[in-house]
C-alpha cells in the first residue's frame, strides 16, 4: 500500500515485487528485494549426509493432496518418511531439533530455507506443484523467488517425485547449504535491515499531507485488503474441494475393490453350491 508515510519498499521474493510495482506502479523508489533468513544459532549444521536417503521428512503446506505422491515415490526406494504441518493436523514446534534426524525434506519457502541451512537435501514442493531438487547451480535463482510459488509449475506424481529423489548428492547439496549459511543469516539480515533504515533516516522527515490524501491512500489500501482477504478465501475453497475429491476418488476405489472381493467370493461360493448340489443329486440317484 502506498502510504505517505512509507518511505521504502521491499519484497521477500521475486513474485511479490512484481505485485507491488504492479499496484504501485508510480513508487518514486525502487523495490529492494530482502529474501527471508535463517537464525543460524538455532538451526545448526547437521553431519554430513549419507551417500543415499535412508529418512525424509515432509513440512506440509497448502494442502494434503501431494502426500501421497512423496510417501509412494519415498516407500519405492525404502526412504522411511514422516509428515508434519497445521495442514495435516500435526504441528511440531522443535524444528530445529527435529530436522537434523532427515536428510531428505520435501518442502517450500522459509521451511526450505531453514532445511537447507541444517544441511538436509530440499525437494520443494507443496500442494500448489513441483519444482525440484535444490541444487548448487538453482539455489541463488530459487532463492529470489523465495522457493515459493513462482517455482511450483511442474505436475505432481509419485514419478517426477522419485526422479527428483534419484538426483540425491550429498556433496551438492552441502554446497547448497555453505550457500544459504553464507548468504541468508539472521545477521546479514539485520544489517541490511538496518542499514535501510538509517538510509530513510537520512531523508529526513516526511513532508506533511492533509487528511484528504490519507483518507484517499487507506481507502485504496483496505480496498486491496479486502480483495486480496476474499482471494485467500476463494483460494481455500477451492484447495478444500480438490481434497473432498480426492478423498471422494479414494473411497470409491476401496468400495469398487471390496465389491469386486466380495463379487468373486460370490460367484466362487456359487461354484461351490453348485459342486456340493450336483454330489448330493448324485448320490440321490444311485
Amino acid at each position: 500500500m502506498d502510504l505517505p508515510s512509507i518511505r521504502r519498499h521491499v519484497a521477500v521474493d521475486l513474485a511479490c515485487h512484481a505485485r507491488i510495482v504492479d499496484r504501485i506502479p508510480e513508487l518514486a523508489e525502487p523495490v529492494e528485494l530482502l529474501h527471508n533468513a535463517v537464525d543460524l544459532d538455532r538451526f545448526l549444521l547437521r553431519s554430513p549426509l549419507p551417500e543415499r536417503p535412508k529418512r525424509a521428512l515432509i513440512l506440509a503446506k497448502q494442502g494434503s493432496n501431494y502426500l501421497d505422491s512423496v510417501q509412494a515415490a519415498c516407500l519405492r526406494r525404502a526412504i522411511d518418511v514422516d509428515a508434519v504441518g497445521a495442514t495435516i493436523g500435526n504441528e511440531i514446534d522443535n524444528l530445529p531439533a527435529r530436522l537434523p534426524e532427515y536428510d531428505l525434506v520435501f518442502a517450500t519457502a522459509r521451511s526450505a530455507l531453514e532445511a537447507m541451512a541444517i544441511g538436509c537435501a530440499v525437494i520443494v514442493v507443496d500442494g500448489r506443484g513441483l519444482s525440484g531438487l535444490v541444487t548448487r547451480d538453482v539455489v541463488s535463482s530459487w532463492r529470489d523467488n523465495n522457493f515459493g510459488a513462482w517455482l511450483l509449475s511442474r505436475p505432481i506424481s509419485a514419478d517426477a517425485i522419485g526422479g527428483e529423489i534419484d538426483r540425491y548428492d550429498p556433496s551438492d547439496a552441502r554446497k547448497v547449504s555453505d550457500y544459504i549459511r553464507k548468504h541468508s543469516s539472521l545477521d546479514r539480515y539485520l544489517d541490511r535491515l538496518e542499514e535501510m533504515y538509517r538510509n530513510v533516516i537520512s531523508q529526513g522527515l516526511v513532508a506533511p499531507v492533509g487528511n484528504d490524501m490519507w483518507l484517499s491512500r487507506m481507502n485504496q489500501a483496505f480496498r486491496l485488503l479486502a480483495t486480496l482477504e476474499r482471494a485467500a478465501r476463494e483460494a481455500e475453497v477451492v484447495r478444500a474441494r480438490a481434497a473432498r475429491e480426492v478423498e471422494v476418488a479414494r473411497e470409491r476405489a476401496a468400495m469398487e475393490v471390496e465389491f469386486k472381493a466380495s463379487f468373486q467370493a460370490y460367484q466362487e461360493s456359487m461354484k461351490l453350491g453348485r459342486r456340493i448340489r450336483g454330489k448330493i443329486k448324485s448320490l440321490l440317484t444311485r
